[in-house]
């Protein structure tokens, strides 16, 4: 938290402090079971979230398309973005976003995107579709990689 701190971020005790008079919040959350538990606790304070949430979240599109659903009953804007590039892109400052969800959102929202991210590729309107994407990239990355090995270590 420290170097945030240092680069003007402010720490917070709680994801509702977090959020508290903001209008854009990102979340990473590590499971399923956390992104609902965060989006549906605050269900009953609707006017602490803010009009756009842009999240990664797991691997799982039901499960964003479940929060995107209930969350627009109030009004609120969610974005799916996961990330590829892992701990290595994130130190080397390649990291990418995958994003879908509502096109004006994504536009308010890349800048934020930009500034965490080198690429952020808007991938359509529906939330989950961007899980999708990142699915498919982490299968062609794969099979790229056993393609290397294979005909390094000469297999058939």
């Amino acid at each position: 938290m420290a170097p945030l701190v240092r680069q003007r971020g402010i720490a917070t005790k709680s994801p509702r402090e977090a959020v508290t008079g903001v209008e854009i919040a990102f979340a990473c959350l590590p499971s399923p079971e956390v992104s609902r538990a965060v989006a549906f606790a605050r269900m009953a304070q609707r006017r602490e979230w803010p009009a756009h949430l842009c999240r990664d979240v797991d691997r799982r599109s039901k499960t964003v398309k479940a929060i995107a659903a209930e969350l627009a009953k109030s009004n609120i804007t969610v974005l799916d973005s996961p990330v590829s590039g892992g701990p290595r892109g994130a130190r080397a400052g390649t990291l990418c976003h995958h994003v879908s969800g509502d096109r004006t959102a994504f536009e308010r929202c890349k800048p934020m995107y930009d500034a965490l991210a080198r690429n952020a590729f808007y991938v359509g309107g529906e939330p989950g579709l961007a899980q999708v994407t990142k699915v498919a990239n982490n299968m062609i990355s794969a099979a790229g990689m056993v393609a290397v090995v294979s005909k390094r270590q000469r297999l058939p």
